[in-house]
């Protein structure tokens, strides 16, 4: 009797694993988002610490208004991004949640708020998200066949949202523009041939990657998003947060800042 109780426990065991694997494997949907899974580090790597940039590396564009001609209409938007855009949860640094780290719901991070503003324009507008954190802490081995699977619908909008995870200080040495403008070459070619791609630059402190990401996209003539003037202020980071690794992430104003600046440069 207890023998076969224990053989129940271990097929009973080996399910849940397999349930976990394929959660894992396949991603989820969650208010027509679909969500893969991304599991990275909260913690700034060595070069990247969200403190106040100088003057002289914050070359943010004027902001300006949102013209008033009628938004442009996506039908797939595809989000390359990191623990911004998702973080399951992780409690040993006090994150039980499942959306982008630090907002206080699912409501209030970025990917949610610019999902509300892309389906008012068109309600059926789908947005996938793709893990973009192994791309960031190793572009210079980075397989880009492993994005294979988030381009399956050729998005018409593409919104490349990472560079948190580039350690600023391995730019140079790593020729991280080298291998952005692959990226870049990767999306273009597995989109939909007239499909818009919005870049853009670091919460945190990174001038040498923000320098890069914004003159390949002035070469491409794509849109970037500039993050810069929200770099190191407080209004915008998660303080509730212990945690200094999730605290250097952005809280629910920073999320709507990071949505309102990417919704500028989608229209």
């Amino acid at each position: 009797m207890n023998l076969r109780i224990h053989k129940w426990a271990i097929v009973k065991r080996l399910c849940y694993l397999s349930l976990f694997a394929s959660v894992l494997a396949c991603g989820y949907t969650d208010d027509s988002i679909n969500k893969p899974p991304v599991d990275v580090s909260v913690t700034p790597p060595n070069g990247n610490t969200p403190t106040l940039p100088a003057a002289a590396d914050c070359d943010c564009p004027v902001d300006t208004p949102v013209a008033s001609t009628p938004p442009t209409a996506f039908a797939r938007t595809l989000i390359i991004g990191n623990s911004i855009m998702l973080h399951l949860p992780l409690p040993n640094v006090g994150w039980p949640y499942s959306h982008g780290m630090a907002a206080s719901a699912p409501q209030a991070d970025f990917v949610h708020l610019l999902t509300a503003n892309l389906q008012r324009v068109l309600p059926s507008a789908s947005v996938t998200l793709a893990n973009g954190g192994d791309f960031e802490r190793a572009y210079w081995t980075y397989d880009l066949s492993q994005l294979d699977n988030a381009f399956v619908s050729k998005p018409n909008l593409v919104i490349v949202r990472i560079s948190e995870n580039i350690n600023d200080k391995l730019v140079d040495a790593n020729n991280f523009g080298v291998h952005y403008k692959r990226l870049l070459d990767y999306i273009a070619a597995h989109s939909a041939p007239d499909a818009k791609i919005v870049c853009s630059t670091s919460f945190w402190n990174n001038p040498k990657s923000d320098a890069v990401i914004r003159t390949i996209a002035a070469e491409r003539g794509y849109a970037v998003a500039c993050l810069c003037k929200l770099v190191g202020r407080p209004e915008y980071m998660a303080t509730q947060f212990t945690n200094p690794g999730v605290a250097a992430h952005p809280n629910d104003k920073g999320m709507a800042e990071i949505a309102r600046i990417l919704w500028a440069q989608i229209q």
